[in-house]
């Protein structure tokens, strides 16, 4: 009888000791974190462009987890580009998953800013056409099938988008600079070079 008492016990330390184990266990890799992130874009997202835009270390009750935050952009050349911030916790932390933040949407930017600062290409591509003053690249687009590519002048806080079209029928392009504070600096028209 005090033999199967104690194999008992024995037992009971062994499911214990392993059940801290597995509790304790470090976190998983930072590059099997990526990795599950980037596969879980693709699958959800297949036609959209996404990047993670940070990955931090996080430890609660023991446990080691990565907090990952991603974008997601639809229809990045395009005049009205969507942008969503999708959350990721790895390993999964067993609890509700929080939903995806709409950042750009409905061709608008600032979504819920009082003071609109312009951060993201999206906000700058949807602005460089909207704002007071662009009517003629609203034109442009509309006529000759524009597309925009982005670039940021970090020190002088200006957003530089310049609208380009492949059609024959014109020899133009603009560059629209737009500072961040939600401005309109101008609009340079450019010859394309043959």
């Amino acid at each position: 009888m005090k033999i199967v008492f104690w194999s008992v016990i024995l037992l009971i330390f062994i499911v214990i000791g392993l059940v801290l184990i597995s509790w304790n266990k470090p976190v998983q890799d930072r590059e099997q974190a990526i990795n599950f992130v980037m596969d879980d874009l693709e699958d959800k997202y297949p036609n959209a462009d996404y990047e993670i835009l940070s990955i931090i270390k996080n430890k609660t009750n023991g446990r080691e987890f990565y907090n990952i935050k991603a974008r997601v952009t639809f229809g990045a050349d395009t005049p009205c580009p969507e942008r969503i911030h999708v959350y990721y916790n790895y390993p999964e932390q067993g609890f509700v998953v929080h939903p995806p933040d709409q950042v750009v949407y409905n061709c608008k930017y600032c979504i819920n800013q009082p003071n609109c600062v312009i951060l993201f290409n999206e906000e700058a591509i949807i602005a460089s056409h909207t704002l007071n003053g662009t009517n003629k690249i609203e034109d442009y687009i509309d006529k000759y099938n524009a597309k925009p590519t982005v670039s940021y002048d970090k020190s002088n806080e200006i957003w530089k988008v310049t609208w380009y079209s492949d059609s024959d029928e014109t020899n133009e392009y603009y560059i629209v600079n737009i500072f961040t504070n939600n401005t309109l600096k101008n609009i340079v028209k450019m010859n394309k070079s043959f």
